[in-house]
């Protein structure tokens, strides 16, 4: 009995380039990722360099707020994977758009600087921690 055994073929198929559409979203992927890592380490170290003097400028007081701030991007991290695991894209888009307008909102009452009413030397006020200055 002669048995011939066939190998299976390998359908391999590769492409060689992405296509325009697929070039585009990495494009803006990319450029969205540069654009929040460039502010984040742009407000970070300006915030912290705003109330540093104002709790005596100690090494505690650069701790505390790169503490706050690393905080605050690993809520950021838990955010996005809260928002992709339970809400459909038409509601994240929704949900993006109001924190992004109170997020400018925000930014352009408080002109991105701290307010010196949580100055705790100038106003004696003892509740404003280096947190909540962070907060704000």
């Amino acid at each position: 009995m002669d048995q011939s055994v066939t190998e299976p073929s390998l359908n391999v198929t590769s492409k060689a380039s992405p296509t325009q559409r697929e070039s585009g979203v990495i494009v803006a992927y990319a450029i969205t990722i540069f654009t929040s890592a460039f502010l984040l380490f742009q407000v970070q170290p300006l915030i912290s360099k705003f109330i540093l003097p104002w709790f005596g400028g100690s090494p505690a007081v650069w701790t505390a707020a790169m503490l706050f701030f690393q905080i605050v991007l690993f809520g950021g991290y838990l955010y996005a994977h809260l928002t992709s695991t339970f809400l459909k894209a038409r509601g994240q888009f929704i949900l993006h758009l109001g924190l992004l307008a109170f997020a400018a909102a925000l930014a352009l009452y408080t002109q991105i600087s701290p307010s010196e009413s949580l100055n705790r030397r100038a106003t004696k006020n003892r509740r404003c921690s280096r947190f909540s200055c962070c907060w704000v």
